[in-house]
């Protein structure tokens, strides 16, 4: 077996490394710094885009329950796909109607800048709201004596931004 050899050195013999220079070190520290910039930029950009789209998802969400809830009501009943014809007429703010398969009287609320209501007025309960998401305008037309048409715009604040979605809903009468 041959013994380990210790290389030979010209100048300094003995000397023992002492660690990192101190333009090592600042260099080190500046490739650090732009790798963490970099990361946070990337980071922060896209929780911008996560948080837009959990806005975007929110405003869709809320915006189908409530033209579900405008036309079917609660789990089938109280929506103005069950209301008598005749009954149906503009509130502030929204539209009254009765059942007509009842005598009880609803109305879905859409005040602006607050979430849409629907109200059993016969008993004085609130049934259903949209949390989060508010009314910022709303119209209500009624072409004819079997067709009523509502046009909301519902919004939501997230991250200091304001998102909208317009929408129309359309109820075709059935009931007389």
């Amino acid at each position: 077996m041959k013994a380990w050899a210790q290389p030979k050195c010209k100048a300094g013999c003995g000397a023992v490394p002492q660690g990192f220079t101190m333009p090592e070190l600042l260099v080190a520290a500046a490739i650090s710094l732009l790798v963490m910039a970099m990361v946070m930029t990337v980071f922060v950009g896209t929780l911008g885009v996560w948080r837009n789209g959990m806005a975007r998802l929110q405003l869709s969400q809320q915006s189908r329950l409530v033209r579900e809830k405008t036309l079917r009501g609660i789990d089938g009943q109280y929506g103005l796909r069950h209301a008598s014809r005749a009954s149906v007429g503009a509130v502030s703010n929204g539209i009254a109607f009765q059942d007509s398969a009842s005598t009880n009287l609803f109305a879905i609320l859409m005040p602006t800048n607050q979430a849409v209501q629907l109200w059993d007025m016969t008993h004085g309960r609130q049934l259903a709201g949209s949390p989060g998401v508010v009314v910022s305008h709303y119209s209500f037309t009624q072409p004819d004596a079997r067709t009523l048409i509502m046009d909301l715009v519902l919004s939501v604040k997230s991250g200091g931004r304001t998102y909208v979605q317009p929408q129309r809903i359309r109820v075709d009468m059935l009931n007389d």
